[in-house]
């Protein structure tokens, strides 16, 4: 009896990791071609898609109803990003354009050249006043959303990028290339402030940081994702917005007596007295 019931253990532990189909929603066929990139706006209404068939198009989440189709590439939509109020796309496409849509009415408001190879990724400041993209020209420029302007480029990779992403206080940028280093740049003058280059493999495919700020992620090209600690981390900064205020205290004591979560200041697991005291000890920090 007790072999039959670990045989049936390990079936289930088995079937448990077994890959086969998903549990689909919805399934559309619109594209006429490689789908590159996809991504939900910030309210979850919508998805959006980029296509190596010369469009991006919008589709409502709830039902799979298509809103809007977007045209006018001559390359590939090979990176996609809502605006943090969901009101612009940007995408970034294969002919080194990137080009800002106005989510409401489907309308082109701006397309932005500056890149000299297909832009690989794109991403908004957490205030939506920023629009960073990455190509394969090895920069990184960062766009004023308002009126299109070039703000600073920045230089320093020596490959391939293949992901940028932006801080949540919106001070810095973390960026992932071919070269073989994550990079963080400060947003006020560009300057490049840190500079890893040991346990990134031959390339870092994606760079990401995590609501509260405090780690980092990236992918890399061996299959291997690594989670580290963000090197301008703020202590008791729990909501990652660069200051420690009564924001952090609120959300700490709602939180009191969790498990783990950003409230969870020092990482043991559970958010209690020790994690209050970080924050009461560095109250006023960066503010």
């Amino acid at each position: 009896m007790a072999l039959v019931l670990l045989l049936g253990l390990l079936g289930l532990s088995t079937a448990s990791f077994a890959q086969g189909r998903p549990d689909i929603v919805w399934m559309r066929g619109g594209h006429t071609n490689l789908v590159w990139a996809v991504a939900f706006s910030p309210d979850g209404r919508y998805l959006a898609s980029g296509s190596s068939d010369h469009t991006v198009r919008i589709w409502r989440v709830s039902d799979g109803v298509l809103i809007h189709t977007f045209f006018g590439y001559s390359e590939f939509s090979a990176a996609l990003a809502f605006s943090p109020d969901g009101q612009y796309l940007a995408s970034g496409c294969g002919d080194s354009a990137i080009r800002l849509w106005r989510v409401s009415d489907g309308t082109l408001v701006r397309t932005l050249w500056g890149h000299s190879d297909w832009v690989r990724a794109v991403a908004f400041s957490p205030d939506g006043q920023y629009l960073a993209s990455a190509g394969f020209d090895r920069t990184i420029r960062l766009w004023h959303v308002s009126d299109g302007r070039l703000v600073n480029t920045l230089i320093g990779h020596t490959e391939n990028l293949h992901s940028v992403t932006f801080s949540p206080d919106g001070l810095y940028l973390v960026s992932g290339g071919a070269d073989s280093t994550v990079r963080w740049w400060r947003i006020s003058d560009g300057a490049l402030l840190q500079t890893y280059d040991q346990e990134i493999g031959i390339a870092a495919h994606s760079v990401r940081l995590s609501p509260n700020g405090r780690f980092f992620a990236y992918g890399r090209a061996d299959a291997t994702v690594v989670l580290a600690h963000n090197p301008f981390w703020r202590e008791g900064d729990v909501n990652g917005d660069g200051c420690v205020d009564d924001a952090d205290l609120l959300a700490v004591l709602l939180a009191f007596g969790g498990s783990g979560g950003n409230e969870d200041v020092n990482g043991d697991g559970v958010v209690d007295d020790a994690d209050l005291l970080t924050v009461l000890f560095n109250f006023g920090s960066g503010c």
